[in-house]
């Protein structure tokens, strides 16, 4: 028999993460506490949690709601191990561009969101302007996917660099600490 799960149904991940600035959330010690099990186990039950943290079930059902509501906690996902899945080429690929209009980098982060094997991408500031993570079927497909964008947006990109991931030493989707 399935557990059904205590999160939210509004729990799910996002279609378009975006950071949000602006003011800071208070959080509490519990929340905090709270956010460090959920980054361990994101299928920690209210239950677990509220034993481990010493609050009710309510109270820590309430908590993630607020969270989920002051979009500190934007959405629970699965992690996924890739080379199981037929895509063993984990890639950093970054990108400096030039001569970048409004509508041309609309053209390419609507590009780069529909690529199914673009897994995250970001805007950055430093040497390079965009910087993605790639999962690919070997070193051709990897090759072709890089192609094809350097190929599509030749006019705008300046250069293109690519490292091939062998192993991950660390990996966290929260720090534990505050500032």
């Amino acid at each position: 028999m399935s557990k059904k799960s205590s999160l939210p149904e509004n729990a799910g991940v996002p279609r378009n993460l975006e950071l949000k600035y602006g003011e800071k959330t208070k959080l509490d010690d519990k929340d905090k506490q709270i956010l460090t099990i959920l980054a361990q186990n994101g299928r920690a039950s209210t239950v677990e949690i509220a034993k481990e943290v010493g609050l009710s079930r309510d109270a820590v059902k309430y908590r993630i709601d607020k969270m989920l509501r002051e979009e500190v906690i934007q959405g629970f996902v699965a992690v996924m191990n890739p080379p199981k899945m037929g895509l063993p080429f984990y890639s950093f690929v970054q990108i400096s561009l030039l001569n970048l209009g409004p509508e041309r980098e609309k053209k390419l982060i609507g590009y780069i969101k529909a690529a199914p094997y673009i897994v995250y991408s970001t805007k950055i500031i430093g040497r390079f302007d965009i910087y993605l993570e790639v999962f690919a079927k070997d070193p051709g497909h990897l090759d072709e996917i890089v192609r094809d964008i350097r190929e599509k947006f030749s006019d705008i990109i300046k250069d293109i660099e690519v490292t091939l991931i062998i192993k991950e030493y660390k990996w966290t989707e929260f720090p534990g600490k505050f500032g």
